[in-house]
């Protein structure tokens, strides 16, 4: 191995070590919810008989889930939870782990932004610091953690950085190869573990339509001599996921159809949920409360998003036009970052209106709508979309005010640290009452119950769940029923005999005080 490659192996996994440690630190006492909407539906067909189990991963190749259709990352999680299964440990630092590598990855492109613009070593860091530390200590991560079902956001995240690592490479090394097809296996990647992955594939788009651009009208640079890779690599993505996306619509189960929401009414809302959204990444790099916009007056802002949307296009022709006349490599970079970040929330954008045009009402649409500037699944990957924006400011502020930069990288750094720490401490168990409670401790009380009633020789009381599965709110211990039988090592012959919570509570409860402790514990856990 040669010395440099072996030095830049190093820092990475010096990088690699760091991320996990402070990640590790912060995260450790994450309770796991691992019975949570999808989590649960995975553990009870985990343990189900053999003939729902392989009907359960037929479904996975034959129907797109909510417009995602990724087959592959689901059978993986599926095989996951029949390992995992109620242990606590395993789904956590699985999650810590790829959070960590997430970090590292970020922290790395990052880096390379700092020195495509020729940014001393100590301030890339610096910079990488306070860009890193602001996106994974956030209280959306919390999410991210203790919910195992957000592993396959992570994983896109992961991959939309390696993308956009690879398209800055493109952009300040066009004589390497492997760079544009890197990029174009990131993106597609991404559709297999979540819908969103289209959002990278018009990221990626954008930036390789403007290099080719560059090329066609600079046939004296080295971009000329790139296109043909970009124009192939470009083709079999979009390609790919033109047969992806096909799958993911045609594969849709088929549900009643809706009256089209008025067209007017509905582009209002458009522009209004873009300018809610446009505020709501400035609120991502700030550390802020972020809450959902009232659905009543969400569409009023409509002229500020048309602003948004037509000052974008605007800025990335500006950007595009500057690089033509002077394809140096910090402009092509410049457009890269921009263009990236952009395009990929134009198209977020336009996957969340796409998902609500069919609503039953404007109302409908709106509720759902305004939900989607809050809810972590989606600002997260906001948030990492515009990172590339970011990192541009931010060099331009290193180079203006190089001590002030420094400085303020690093504060926002330990800012941002000190304040997940507090929030994941004196926050946390009040604001998000359902999360806060450990699955683990609470399956176990759930397994104690159905012994001693097996014991006592009563039957087990089917009491509500819907504060451990949330999403799934109608679920109980007979969905369950598998994964219990399981823990209980009970013979296929042997049944778990159960009463509904209403006849527990209309007069049963006195027989189970004595004999079943557990149970009282259990409902004051729930």
């Amino acid at each position: 191995m040669l010395p440099n490659r072996r030095n830049a192996v190093r820092r990475a996994l010096v990088v690699l070590l760091l991320s996990f440690v402070l990640i590790a630190a912060v995260y450790r006492k994450t309770p796991m919810n691992f019975l949570r909407a999808e989590s649960g539906w995975f553990l009870f067909h985990a343990y189900s008989a053999p003939e729902v189990q392989q009907r359960f991963v037929q479904n996975f190749f034959r129907a797109s889930y909510g417009g995602h259709y990724t087959p592959l990352a689901f059978l993986a999680e599926f095989e996951t939870a029949k390992i995992a299964r109620t242990n606590e440990s395993i789904w956590k630092w699985r999650q810590i782990l790829v959070l960590a590598l997430v970090g590292a990855a970020l922290a790395g492109t990052v880096c390379a932004i700092g020195g495509a613009f020729k940014l001393s070593t100590s301030r890339r860091w610096m910079m990488a610091a306070a860009l890193v530390a602001g996106s994974v200590y956030r209280p959306e991560i919390m999410d991210f953690i203790s919910w195992p079902f957000m592993i396959l956001q992570l994983i896109f995240l992961g991959l939309l950085i390696l993308a956009l690592y690879a398209v800055i490479r493109v952009a300040t090394d066009p004589d390497q190869r492997r760079w544009p097809w890197i990029a174009t296996l990131a993106a597609a990647g991404s559709l297999h573990v979540s819908g969103m992955g289209l959002v990278a594939i018009a990221a990626v788009a954008v930036v390789f339509t403007g290099v080719l651009l560059i090329a066609v009208r600079s046939p004296s640079t080295p971009y000329h001599g790139a296109r043909r890779r970009v124009a192939s690599a470009l083709i079999t993505m979009l390609g790919l996921a033109l047969v992806h996306g096909w799958a993911m619509l045609h594969l849709l189960p088929s549900t009643p159809s809706l009256p089209l929401a008025s067209a007017g009414s509905f582009l209002k809302l458009l522009l209004g949920f873009t300018a809610n959204f446009a505020m709501t990444v400035l609120r991502t790099f700030v550390g802020t409360t972020i809450q959902a916009p009232s659905p009543r007056e969400i569409a009023y802002s409509w002229p500020y998003g048309l602003l948004v949307i037509a000052g974008s296009i605007l800025t990335l022709r500006w950007l595009l036009r500057k690089s033509v006349r002077e394809p140096t490599p910090e402009n092509v970079t410049r457009f890269a970052l921009h263009g990236f970040s952009i395009a990929g929330f134009l198209a977020l954008v336009a996957l969340i209106a796409t998902r609500q045009f069919q609503s039953a009402s404007i109302d409908a649409a709106a509720t759902v709508v305004a939900v989607f500037a809050a809810v972590p699944r989606y600002i997260v990957p906001l948030h990492f979309l515009m990172i590339a924006s970011a990192a541009d400011l931010c060099v331009s502020l290193a180079r203006r005010a190089p001590r002030f930069s420094s400085g303020l990288f690093c504060a926002l750094a330990l800012a941002a640290l000190a304040a997940q720490v507090d929030y994941r401490w004196s926050t946390f168990p009040y604001v998000a009452q359902y999360a806060r409670i450990s699955h683990s401790s609470a399956w176990g009380l759930i397994v104690a119950t159905a012994r001693e009633c097996r014991a006592a020789h009563l039957p087990l009381p089917n009491l509500p769940l819907r504060t451990l599965t949330q999403e799934f709110d109608d679920w109980d211990p007979r969905m369950f029923e598998p994964l219990l039988r399981r823990e209980l090592n009970l013979s296929p012959d042997e049944k778990i005999e159960m009463i509904t919570w209403e006849e527990y509570r209309q007069g049963n409860r006195d027989r189970y005080r004595e004999s079943v402790p557990s149970l009282q514990l259990l409902e004051q856990k729930l």
